[in-house]
């Protein structure tokens, strides 16, 4: 006797898959629409705060940059003025007695002493003065515009120290010029109109600068680094004044 056996099997898989019904496809629209209306509100909502922010913060930056342009403007008339004043001053001649002074005042040129026994200011040492004294200005008011924009000065000093020493190594000679043009600026050791002999070249002193000094001859232009400046000769040595 055969018994009957029933055997089960499995439907496919993509049979358990149905399609959506036709009443979910409009909820499913609306929940995409809610999200992306979402997202808008909140792009929205950033972007005002950060207009809201600029325009509190406007005030500010126009100041500092109205300070900043009229700070600058005004170091650089000052400085002018300055320099001006200082090339026009004229400065009474050391105290020297007998033969040596009558001969040391004949010999000085009417470009650097008048009828009075005065002589004018070095323009080397004017114009290295006031160098200096626009580059402090202009330090402190960059400094004093970024602390109007609520930016950290001290962080700021700190790269600018980090980046002067790593510069300074990267420039042993030039800072090694710069400190001999200083002390031939300070000391005075010749001074433009001079004619001297530097390094085995002779001319006339048209310019000394920080890095470098620059003798005229005849038909070239000499520049010397200042770090190679050791022995100089000042020719026509009885125009040398004390002051």
């Amino acid at each position: 006797r055969l018994e009957s056996t029933r055997v089960t099997v499995p439907a496919p898989a993509w049979e358990h898959l149905h399609p959506p019904s036709p009443r979910a496809a409009p909820a499913m629209a609306a929940g995409n629409a809610e999200a992306i209306t979402q997202q808008a509100k909140e792009a929205q909502g950033l972007a005002g705060m950060w207009l809201m922010k600029l325009w509190e913060a406007l005030p500010g930056v126009l100041a500092a940059l109205a300070v900043l342009v009229i700070g600058y403007m005004t170091i650089n008339c000052v400085t002018r003025c300055l320099t001006k004043q200082l090339l026009a001053l004229r400065l009474p001649n050391s105290s020297l007695h007998g033969q040596e002074a009558q001969e040391i005042t004949e010999m000085e040129s009417e470009d650097e002493e008048d009828m009075n026994g005065k002589h004018k200011v070095d323009r080397t040492l004017v114009q290295f003065g006031s160098t200096i004294f626009s580059t402090c200005l202009k330090v402190l008011l960059v400094l004093t515009v970024f602390s109007m924009l609520g930016i950290q000065t001290t962080s700021f000093l700190a790269i600018c120290t980090a980046s002067t020493f790593a510069v300074g190594l990267a420039l042993q000679g030039q800072l090694s010029n710069l400190a001999s043009g200083v002390m031939l600026i300070l000391f005075a050791t010749f001074k433009v109109g001079d004619h001297v002999e530097i390094a085995e070249r002779e001319g006339k002193v048209m310019h000394i600068g920080l890095f470098s000094t620059f003798l005229q001859s005849d038909a070239d232009l000499h520049i010397i680094p200042n770090g190679k400046i050791e022995t100089v000769t000042v020719k026509g040595a009885a125009r040398f004044t004390l002051h």
